[in-house]
């Protein structure tokens, strides 16, 4: 949605069609692949989010490294927030915090997919606060919303602008959100470093194109997107929710060409409000030792296999078709294991959940390729 509203406006500033064309999947690599191998002559332009600084580093056999766009100009920051079902017993974070600690591992999230930044910022709340989470990815937001709404997984790391409408309805609880100061939109729910300090996250928008592309067209092409968020672009995002970014060309051009290359196993920061390293923790979780590090929003992050044996895979995803409904029991351990075994093959592992029948309508995997 919010990058129809950017191409309209580009239209209507720039005096030339602007055509959306949607690339989905794979967390967004598909579309950032098709235009890193573009041609560049500012005809093809990426609205990229922060997902895309990380998703090197979960798999470097992309085909596509972060050098391999132009950076143009950052659009602007959409918050997330912690979300619960309506029962849930913590209503607060200085709630949560205890509740999880007096129970680790014993309560799962959802969020939008692996590294996704509600995920991230999940992973980097877990660091923070000494806790343990079990997390449950999505295939996106709507089946996400409704399992959350039902208390078919109890809480959520999710972006803001789908859950506000539910959370005025009372159809979900908004914990608090992943800004450092509290939302405009939102300004009586606090914050979640008010009870954990050093905690912010958020969703970057920002338009790339791909390498090498000529600084006249670059210049041209920023101008265009600052002046859309100038006028009704601007509105319209403020009214999603969305942050005006208030970073520079040039501080942009920094966050994504100079962020570390994908297998470079030095730490950095966890966030801007910290110097700290994040602690890796070994996860063992289904007999699967994967040694994770995990940085903020923006940064990147490493996975560091501990098995000296594992094989590297390419071509397209995975798929892991699991019998049960995401949530279930069945999900849940499915969508662990496929987590865990993407990070071992270093290969996206895709879960695809095909209930009911008593699980027979996952029966057509039996006539699926025997390629892996």
């Amino acid at each position: 949605m919010r990058g129809r509203v950017m191409a309209k406006n580009l239209e209507d500033v720039l005096g030339k069609s602007v055509v959306v064309v949607n690339k989905s999947g794979a967390g967004g690599t598909i579309g950032a692949a098709s235009v890193a191998t573009s041609a560049a002559d500012g005809y093809t332009i990426f609205f990229a989010e922060s997902s895309l600084l990380v998703a090197p580093h979960l798999n470097p056999a992309l085909g596509f490294t972060l050098s391999s766009f132009t950076p143009v100009a950052p659009v602007g920051a959409l918050p997330f927030a912690i979300v619960s079902t309506p029962t849930f017993p913590a209503k607060t974070v200085a709630e949560l915090i205890p509740l999880l600690k007096s129970k680790p591992g014993q309560f799962s999230y959802a969020s939008p997919g692996v590294g996704n930044i509600g995920h991230l910022s999940a992973e980097l709340f877990q660091q923070l606060a000494g806790v343990k989470l079990l997390h449950v990815p999505y295939q996106g937001g709507g089946k996400l919303v409704a399992d959350v709404m039902s208390g078919e997984v109890p809480l959520s790391f999710i972006s803001v602008s789908p859950i506000l409408p539910l959370v005025r309805a009372g159809k979900l609880n908004l914990l608090a959100v992943t800004t450092p100061s509290r939302a405009v939109f939102a300004p009586n729910a606090p914050t979640v470093a008010e009870s954990l300090p050093g905690f912010a996250t958020a969703t970057n928008f920002f338009v790339l194109a791909p390498a090498n592309l000529p600084p006249a067209v670059r210049d041209t092409l920023a101008a265009a997107v600052k002046q859309t968020l100038r006028t009704k672009g601007g509105r319209t995002f403020a009214a999603q929710g969305c942050v005006a970014q208030r970073r520079s060309d040039r501080e942009l051009r920094e966050q994504v060409l100079k962020s570390p290359p994908a297998g470079d196993k030095s730490q950095v920061p966890i966030s801007s409000h910290s110097s700290t390293p994040p602690k890796a923790t070994a996860n063992t979780r289904l007999l699967l030792k994967v040694l994770i590090t995990w940085c903020s929003a923006g940064k990147r992050v490493d996975r560091v296999i501990t098995d000296p044996a594992r094989r590297q895979l390419s071509g397209p995803p995975i798929s892991m078709v699991i019998a049960y409904a995401p949530g279930s029991g069945t999900g849940v351990i499915g969508r662990v294991i496929a987590q865990q075994l993407g990070a071992v093959l270093k290969q996206s592992v895709v879960v695809v959940n095909k209930a009911g029948a008593g699980g027979d309508r996952a029966a057509n995997v039996a006539g699926s390729p025997a390629d892996g």
